[in-house]
Parts: structure tokens; sequence; C-alpha cells
């Protein structure tokens, strides 16, 4: 009797006790961390700074393409031979392993500004402007597009 008692209280400990202590801990300590980063506008959800959206308007921003279609339940990555003469162009700026990467490189960012710029009737200046200030290597697509609906 004693090795299944043993067994149900590591089970109980370890699949039950254990992750509601660590997940009630999480919403005390990291409220919005721990219900997904999600991003409102106007107080309706409009997404998550975690996970990457589908932008397809010509006026924002449009994240890396998604082997996933945009989807975090099936995602994956695709994989490319480090031979395959696709690889360094597409893995440096277009790729993202998991798919759902919500960041795309500021190079990508500028080679946009362009086409968004002619959609918004703005001048080009004034999305540098814009990219310039994220003062990282990456800009969040979400954000930034929030951003643009600012202006």
């Amino acid at each position: 009797m004693g090795p299944i008692l043993l067994f149900i209280g590591i089970i109980a400990t370890t699949g039950v006790f254990y992750p509601l202590a660590v997940t009630g801990i999480s919403w005390l300590v990291f409220p919005d961390q721990a219900n997904g980063s999600l991003v409102k506008k106007d107080g309706q959800i409009v997404g998550s700074e975690l996970i990457a959206q589908e932008f397809k308007d010509p006026k924002y921003f449009w994240a890396r393409p998604s082997a996933s279609n945009y989807n975090a339940i099936p995602s994956e990555a695709r994989h490319l031979s480090p031979l395959d003469p696709e690889f360094p162009k597409n893995v440096r700026d277009t790729m993202s392993a998991s798919g759902l990467d919500p960041h795309i490189p500021l190079e990508m960012a500028y080679e946009q500004i362009p086409r968004i710029a002619k959609a918004r009737a703005l001048k080009p200046e004034q999305i540098r402007d814009l990219v310039d200030k994220a003062e990282k290597p990456y800009i969040n697509v979400l954000m930034m597009n929030l951003e643009l609906d600012r202006i």
C-alpha cells in the first residue's frame, strides 16, 4: 500500500498542487503576462504582444510569414538546410523559428515604409521617425501598427 500512496502523492503534488501554485503566484505577481500579454484598443482585445498575427492591409506593417498560418497550436518551424540557396536571405529577415514571432528586424520595417506611406498618404519620414523610436534592432508589429493608427 505504501508505494501506491507514494505514487498518488507524487501525482497530486506534481500534477495538481504545484501547477496550481505556480499559476496562482504568476497571476498575483505578473497578471498581464500570465494572461497572455493581451493588447487592448478601445476596450477590445486586438491581439497579444507575444504572438504574431497576420496583417494584409497595405497601410500596416506585415509580420514574417508563418508556417502555421499564425495559429499557435500547430506552430512549427520551416527547416532549411544551411546549404540551401534560399537559406541566407530567408533566415535573416523573413523567417521565424516558431512562425509566431511578433517582431520583425528594423531592416524589414524600413523596407515596408514606402508601401505604408503611400497607403496612408503620409510622408515616409513620418513613418521612419516612428520606427527609429523603437531603440531596438527589431519592432513588435502589432504595437507599431497601433502606433501607426495614432498618426
